[in-house]
């Protein structure tokens, strides 16, 4: 057998109130504190910086930059590149730089503007398609020779990761 607990049993007939006010107030208080402690956004007003930050031209491009999409620099990955049908000896070339629209190769011999030709990474060069590209620019940098290359048509973004 379970006996109920009667907290009327021991208060005065002018005290039986007592716990309903101490369960208001007790409410009163759980809601208040919450209230408390809920975040606020800050409304404070910083001072203007005297002049803006430059623009970066990765993000924003820039006035000069005649290419469609944003060239960048990374480590260099080696290459192998044959002629448009991938039939020839591939010989071998870094990515010096790369874009969405293409890659900028650094190779040893001087190729004609308007070549194209086929790339594709040296780490594991038999599982991956050969990728074609057209020689836009040559310019002699030292003793190799920069191409700046844009894709015939753009590869897979699974593939493009291959070349940096």
């Amino acid at each position: 057998m379970v006996k109920s607990f009667n907290i009327e049993a021991f208060l005065s007939p002018g005290q039986q109130w007592l716990p309903w006010i101490i369960g208001v107030l007790a409410a009163i208080l759980v809601v208040g504190g919450l209230q408390l402690c809920r975040r606020r956004p800050r409304t404070e007003i910083l001072p203007p910086t005297e002049e803006p930050p430059p623009l970066d031209p990765f993000i924003f491009g820039s006035a000069q930059e005649k290419r469609q999409a944003v060239r960048r620099k990374g480590n260099p990955v080696s290459v192998l590149i044959s002629d448009a049908g991938g039939r020839a000896t591939p010989w071998q070339g870094v990515v010096a730089d790369r874009s969405l629209g293409g890659l900028g190769l650094m190779v040893h011999n001087k190729v004609a503007v308007g070549t194209i030709l086929s790339v594709r990474p040296a780490q594991g060069s038999t599982i991956f398609p050969w990728v074609q590209v057209e020689v836009r620019s040559c310019r002699q940098e030292g003793d190799s020779w920069n191409l700046g290359c844009q894709f015939v048509k753009v590869p897979h973004s699974s593939l493009l990761w291959h070349f940096g």
